[in-house]
């Protein structure tokens, strides 16, 4: 971790150099006061040099003056250094969480990663801010101070350092255990902030099943949960200060009984008894200030491994070298024989085995057909969202894993069912997907997706606040909002994965108007359950189980008394049958 951490903050040398200078003044200050000490004892009181009094007290407050500064100066540095380092780390962390896959969320929570986010790397700030920089001061005064105390007494000091082992090894000892503890604490807050995440994002649902008790005795549990990895945690590192205290305090006592004997033997004064004595606490100053970031260090060192074990993540889906950018000219689609499932290539069952299917150009195909049948899984793998075991799917001619992700993404709109909408106002909605766009260009795509009327209603307009995942919209004004912010996007390929089935028939109508203006002269990959809303595509595609049963325009699938499409639209619309024609 300090490696790491190192190598992250050795570019900031401005501040590094401030920094070190600053502890290597430091450093050196800290044995004037014990020699103004020893004069005194020698010397001055000896002597009755009252003349001297005064500038020994001036020199000890000028060197105390001196110590603020540089002290001042050097945390000051240390601390920016180290916040840019954190900054850095976070944003290193988010941006690397970007990048990776759909397949990745699909197995992490949300709450765990914002933990990762949040909690770990806070805590990885207290370190870099209040600990490595202090471990690093203190280093370099315990090696002047031991150079200086070996200079002065080499068997005695000589004899101190070697206490100075067993320390190390009482930090060894504990704090393997410490990390281990720690982390269990950081799962812990992990598993509370998922608990929270999923509780308060989904509110109506505990209140619909009136179950908030459920919901309070889960916190709860994971409550304790946390308070016995903290207790277990703080157990070892609180046996972990007394046994440093217990060292220093031996160290303590043997300069007092051996400087004590020497002095009387003539072989040091009492002035230089009394400096040992202040020099053995600058010696243990650091050791103490390390046992104390014991704790912090291995809190630090448990989050660490959480960052590194996210950061080590790599995409199953990423851009191969030298990918250029998707060429769009009249926006044919193939998938040829596309194999693909969920799970281990090698060991799962396919959900998708030689699949192919030919989306035209400039024209809607839609596919229907059963729960599971793998019709969303087609709209994800268009868009990349996870790679395919074998086959390919071409846009033009162009294979999508030879052409960047942006670039693919870009040219491709989709409106779903579970529309998409941030916390935020309608316009920052609206511009998501093009944030260059002009006012008279948003109003146009707003006009055309028949969100203009409902938006100018609204208390101010296109600056409202919409909530959380647009919470104080209704469901059709989520969806033309979805649709108008499609629009603006101007994509060549659209997806409709499901955009009218949560829908009243008077906001389905609406909708479709809508729709009737984004699919124009574009390629569209319909997914519907409701099959009124495909009657009018220019192909419908039936997929059973990953495989295309039927295939043809509406009216020739009806044309077929036994086939798979008719026997569908037949119990939606019972009243087919009878009519021989769909109502």
């Amino acid at each position: 971790m300090f490696r790491r951490l190192y190598l992250s903050i050795k570019g900031q040398w401005p501040l590094l150099l401030a920094a070190w200078t600053a502890t290597a003044c430091i450093a050196a200050l800290q044995f004037v006061i014990p020699r103004l000490t020893q004069h005194a004892i020698d010397r001055v009181i000896p002597e009755r040099d009252f003349s001297m009094l005064l500038p020994l007290a001036g020199g000890i407050m000028g060197t105390a003056v001196l110590l603020g500064v540089f002290g001042y100066v050097s945390s000051y540095a240390f601390a920016k250094a180290g916040q840019r380092t954190v900054l850095d780390i976070r944003t290193s962390l988010f941006r690397h969480l970007q990048s990776l896959d759909i397949a990745y969320f699909d197995r992490r929570r949300t709450g765990e990663l914002m933990s990762r986010l949040t909690s770990d790397v806070n805590q990885l700030q207290q370190m870099v801010s209040a600990g490595t920089m202090g471990i690093l001061t203190d280093a370099v005064t315990f090696a002047a101070v031991a150079a200086f105390m070996l200079w002065q007494n080499w068997q005695l000091t000589a004899a101190l350092l070697a206490l100075f082992p067993l320390m190390l090894l009482a930090a060894r000892m504990y704090g393997g255990r410490l990390r281990r503890s720690y982390r269990r604490v950081q799962d812990t807050v992990a598993d509370m902030s998922g608990q929270l995440q999923d509780s308060l994002s989904q509110i109506r649902l505990v209140k619909a099943f009136a179950a908030e008790e459920r919901e309070n005795e889960r916190f709860a549990e994971l409550g304790r949960a946390n308070q016995e990895a903290n207790l277990a945690a703080t157990r070892f590192s609180a046996l972990f200060g007394p046994a440093i205290d217990l060292l220093q305090y031996a160290g303590m006592a043997f300069v007092l009984a051996f400087g004590s004997w020497q002095a009387m033997r003539g072989d040091m004064t009492a002035g230089e008894v009394v400096a040992f004595l202040a020099y053995l606490r600058l010696l243990q100053n650091p050791v103490r200030r390390f046992s104390r970031l014991m704790s912090t260090v291995q809190q630090s060192a448990a989050a660490y491994d959480r960052i590194v074990e996210t950061m080590s993540a790599e995409p199953d889906v990423s851009d191969r070298p030298g990918a250029g950018e998707l060429r769009l000219a009249a926006g044919e689609v193939r998938f040829e024989r596309i194999r693909f499932g969920y799970g281990n290539p090698e060991a799962d069952a396919p959900l998708l085995d030689g699949f192919s299917l030919r989306l035209e150009p400039g024209r809607t195909t839609a596919l229907v057909g059963s729960s599971g049948a793998g019709k969303s899984t087609i709209a994800h793998l268009l868009l990349r969202y996870y790679e395919v075991w074998d086959g390919r799917i071409a846009i033009d001619g162009q294979d999508v894993r030879d052409v960047t992700q942006a670039s693919l993404r870009r040219q491709i709109g989709i409106v779903t069912q579970e529309t998409m909408l941030r916390s935020g106002t309608v316009r920052d909605n609206l511009l998501y997907g093009r944030p260059d766009a002009g006012e008279r260009e948003m109003v146009a795509a707003a006009e055309a997706a028949f969100a203009h009327g409902f938006i100018e209603a609204l208390p101010q307009g296109y600056d409202t606040e919409i909530g959380e995942r647009g919470v104080r919209l209704s469901g059709g004004q989520k969806q033309r909002l979805a649709i108008a912010r499609t629009l603006l996007a101007d994509p060549r390929l659209v997806v409709l994965d499901e955009a009218t089935a949560s829908l009243d028939t008077e906001s389905e109508a609406l909708i479709q108007e809508a729709l009737g203006a984004l699919l124009k002269d574009r390629t569209c990959l319909v997914i519907a359950h409701r099959l009124s809303t495909v009657r009018s595509a220019s192909r419908i595609v039936v997929l059973e189980a990953g495989r295309i049963v039927e295939s043809g325009a509406h009216d020739e699938l009806m044309a077929c008394p036994a086939g798979r499409y008719r026997s569908l639209y037949e119990r939606q619309f019972p009243q087919a049958s009878a009519d021989g024609e769909a109502v």
